[in-house]
């Protein structure tokens, strides 16, 4: 049975706050320290109980970089076949599908088989290090990282809103400028996003935005960025390849 996660740890005083979960920011440990499985505190069981982010989005992946001996052995190693099947463990595909009627639409389908893995999961009272990643994965994702609806919307509106005045920004001034759209932006957050957002992530994301010249990438980074959900999902990724790497 697994014992690591991406997001479950010990308990938090705070865990009772029904607005937020404070948390360790990623990437807080120096280089050479041991490097944590945990990366976040505990999923997020409803919307609101959100993860601190980091100022730069990569600090967070260093908790999973092998030691280098590793990268190098990997280097040289043969690839594994490619006929393995992705997740042995799945509920075969075909025996869900017979369950269900013959024109059910494609998200009925997926329900259904990951319904089933679920459930195998919970009747052996285990998961292996693929099952665990994409349950977790699967949870984020259902539960919008934390965020409500009306959340994501308003940080939609005021990225949209950063854009803007961007583009009517006089060039002469990029820092000054970028600064302080920045700090609006990072004002005008929903309260219970701006306490897990550093002003400088909100600096950085004005940054990112300014090189983009369609408004609609421009709004989805800008929104993926200060909610997070960019930097779960490069999480996830670093940790199914490192455990990709340490089970091969």
């Amino acid at each position: 049975m697994m014992t690591g996660s991406l997001f479950m740890s010990g308990h938090d005083p705070k865990q009772d706050d029904p607005k937020t979960v404070a948390v360790p920011a990623y990437g807080s440990h120096a280089p050479n320290a041991p490097r944590p499985r945990q990366v976040t505190e505990r999923m997020p069981s409803k919307a609101g109980n959100r993860a601190q982010l980091p100022v730069d989005p990569n600090h967070m992946l260093t908790a999973f970089a092998p030691p280098a001996a590793e990268l190098v052995e990997l280097s040289v190693r043969d690839p594994a076949p490619e006929s393995e099947a992705a997740v042995s463990s799945l509920h075969p595909a075909a025996q869900a599908f017979a369950e269900l009627p013959p024109d059910a639409p494609e998200w009925m389908r997926a329900a259904r088989v990951m319904a089933d893995a679920l459930e195998a999961c919970l009747a052996r009272r285990s998961v292996d290090y693929l099952e665990q990643a994409a349950i977790e994965r699967a949870w984020y994702a259902w539960t919008l990282g934390g965020a409500t609806p009306k959340q994501v919307l308003r940080v939609a509106h005021i990225v949209r809103r950063a854009y803007e005045a961007l583009g009517r920004s006089n060039r002469a001034d990029h820092e000054d400028t970028i600064r302080s759209c920045g700090e609006v932006l990072h004002a005008s957050l929903p309260s219970s996003v701006r306490e897990t957002v550093p002003l400088e992530r909100a600096v950085w994301v004005v940054r990112q935005m300014r090189e983009q010249s369609d408004p609609w990438l421009a709004m989805v980074e800008g929104t993926a960025d200060l909610l997070g959900w960019k930097d779960f999902a490069r999480v996830h990724a670093a940790y199914v390849i490192r455990e990709v790497i340490k089970q091969a």
